[in-house]
């Protein structure tokens, strides 16, 4: 059962443009916009949410242009939002006519996404390009962390507004170790360190050689220490991994806000990390956790520290100070598109 979230006076009709494929149950999207998503329904609002499923071929863009324009007609919304930046964006921004609508950035869509070669580099400027043409005709901007606001240019901050994502913290809750372990038939004597590795393109952005590194010194004082790399696991599979880990790591060249690191918190386990997007606002505070700066030495000093010492976080504890639980982080979004609707 999701957390209670109170149904709001003159409910919204929200068209929604994501980067995902299509289903007969509709858009493929990621879990932290469908959690977002359904909050937003229990909020008493009217969503619809439109998968951009071509974002490179000529073709498949205008397809998409001219598909989110019939869906706007057909579904009347009061309001559109890209949730992400790049041809999302421009796509929303080339559909949306009249319509007011929300440009709302995560990482890669302005910061690039660090992957070497001169045409990587050609595409993440023309990522970054389109997000800020995009983000120009917006109504408002949303970003997932102050480097992110940092990354608009002056003129455009006054409209943006740094809202994290929130966390469903019902599905990532404490569990006994012990019994998340059982579950997954670890050993109680091995020491977990859960790393996220991204996939793709997103690979090469959460840096797994330093982690590595980190690992490899670590091993020395704890010969039983492994990195449990996930990238694919469903949010249920996430949260039980988390409480049976003993620390998330995290070594990301940039981010936004990361979610992983929110989820970590909402179960009480230790995290040690870079100064990367929001994570030392979020871990001001959290027992058991550190940051450190890029160096596989001071990292695994850190982890070492947090296995020594044993024990659980008080993240969870933080994240409700924090407000980043997903009813309160809801309440903070619909205020921002009750402003965009606003004459």
């Amino acid at each position: 059962m999701l957390p209670h979230l109170s149904k709001m006076e003159n409910p919204l009709r929200i068209l929604i443009a994501s980067d995902a494929e299509r289903t007969p149950d509709g858009a493929a999207i990621p879990h932290a916009y469908a959690t977002q998503v359904e909050f937003l329904r229990r909020a008493g609002n009217e969503v619809c949410v439109f998968g951009v499923n071509d974002r490179t071929s000529p073709d498949g863009v205008v397809r998409n242009i001219r598909e989110l324009r019939a869906k706007a007609r057909q579904f009347a919304p009061d309001l559109l939002v890209a949730y992400y930046g790049t041809m999302v964006a421009a796509v929303t921004r080339l559909a949306a006519g009249k319509i007011p609508y929300v440009v709302t950035f995560r990482g890669s869509d302005l910061l690039g996404t660090s992957n070497p070669g001169w045409k990587w580099r050609l595409r993440d400027r023309l990522g970054r390009f389109l997000s800020l043409w995009a983000a120009g005709g917006a109504s408002q901007v949303v970003v997932n962390g102050m480097g992110l606001y940092h990354a608009l240019p002056p003129g455009m901050r006054p409209k943006a507004h740094n809202l994290a994502n929130g966390i469903n913290t019902e599905i990532f809750a404490p569990l006994p170790q012990a019994e998340a372990r059982a579950r997954l038939g670890w050993g109680l004597e091995e020491r977990v360190i859960l790393f996220n590795a991204g996939v793709g393109s997103g690979q090469v952005v959460k840096n797994r050689p330093l982690a590595k590194s980190a690992l490899g010194l670590l091993r020395r004082a704890w010969p039983a220490a492994r990195l449990e790399a996930i990238s694919s696991c469903t949010r249920e599979e996430v949260a039980l991994r988390m409480n049976a880990s003993d620390a998330l790591l995290v070594t990301s060249l940039h981010e936004g806000s990361p979610d992983l690191v929110k989820e970590a918190m909402a179960c009480n386990l230790p995290v040690v990390s870079v100064p990367c997007g929001d994570v030392p606002e979020r871990l001001q505070g959290v027992s058991l956790s550190s940051i450190q700066p890029y160096e596989a030495g001071a990292l695994a000093q850190a982890l070492e520290t947090v296995l020594r010492q044993g024990g659980r976080s008080n993240g969870r504890a933080q994240l409700f100070a924090q407000g980043l639980d997903i009813p309160s982080v809801t309440e903070r979004v619909l205020a921002v598109y009750r402003q965009a609707v606003t004459p």
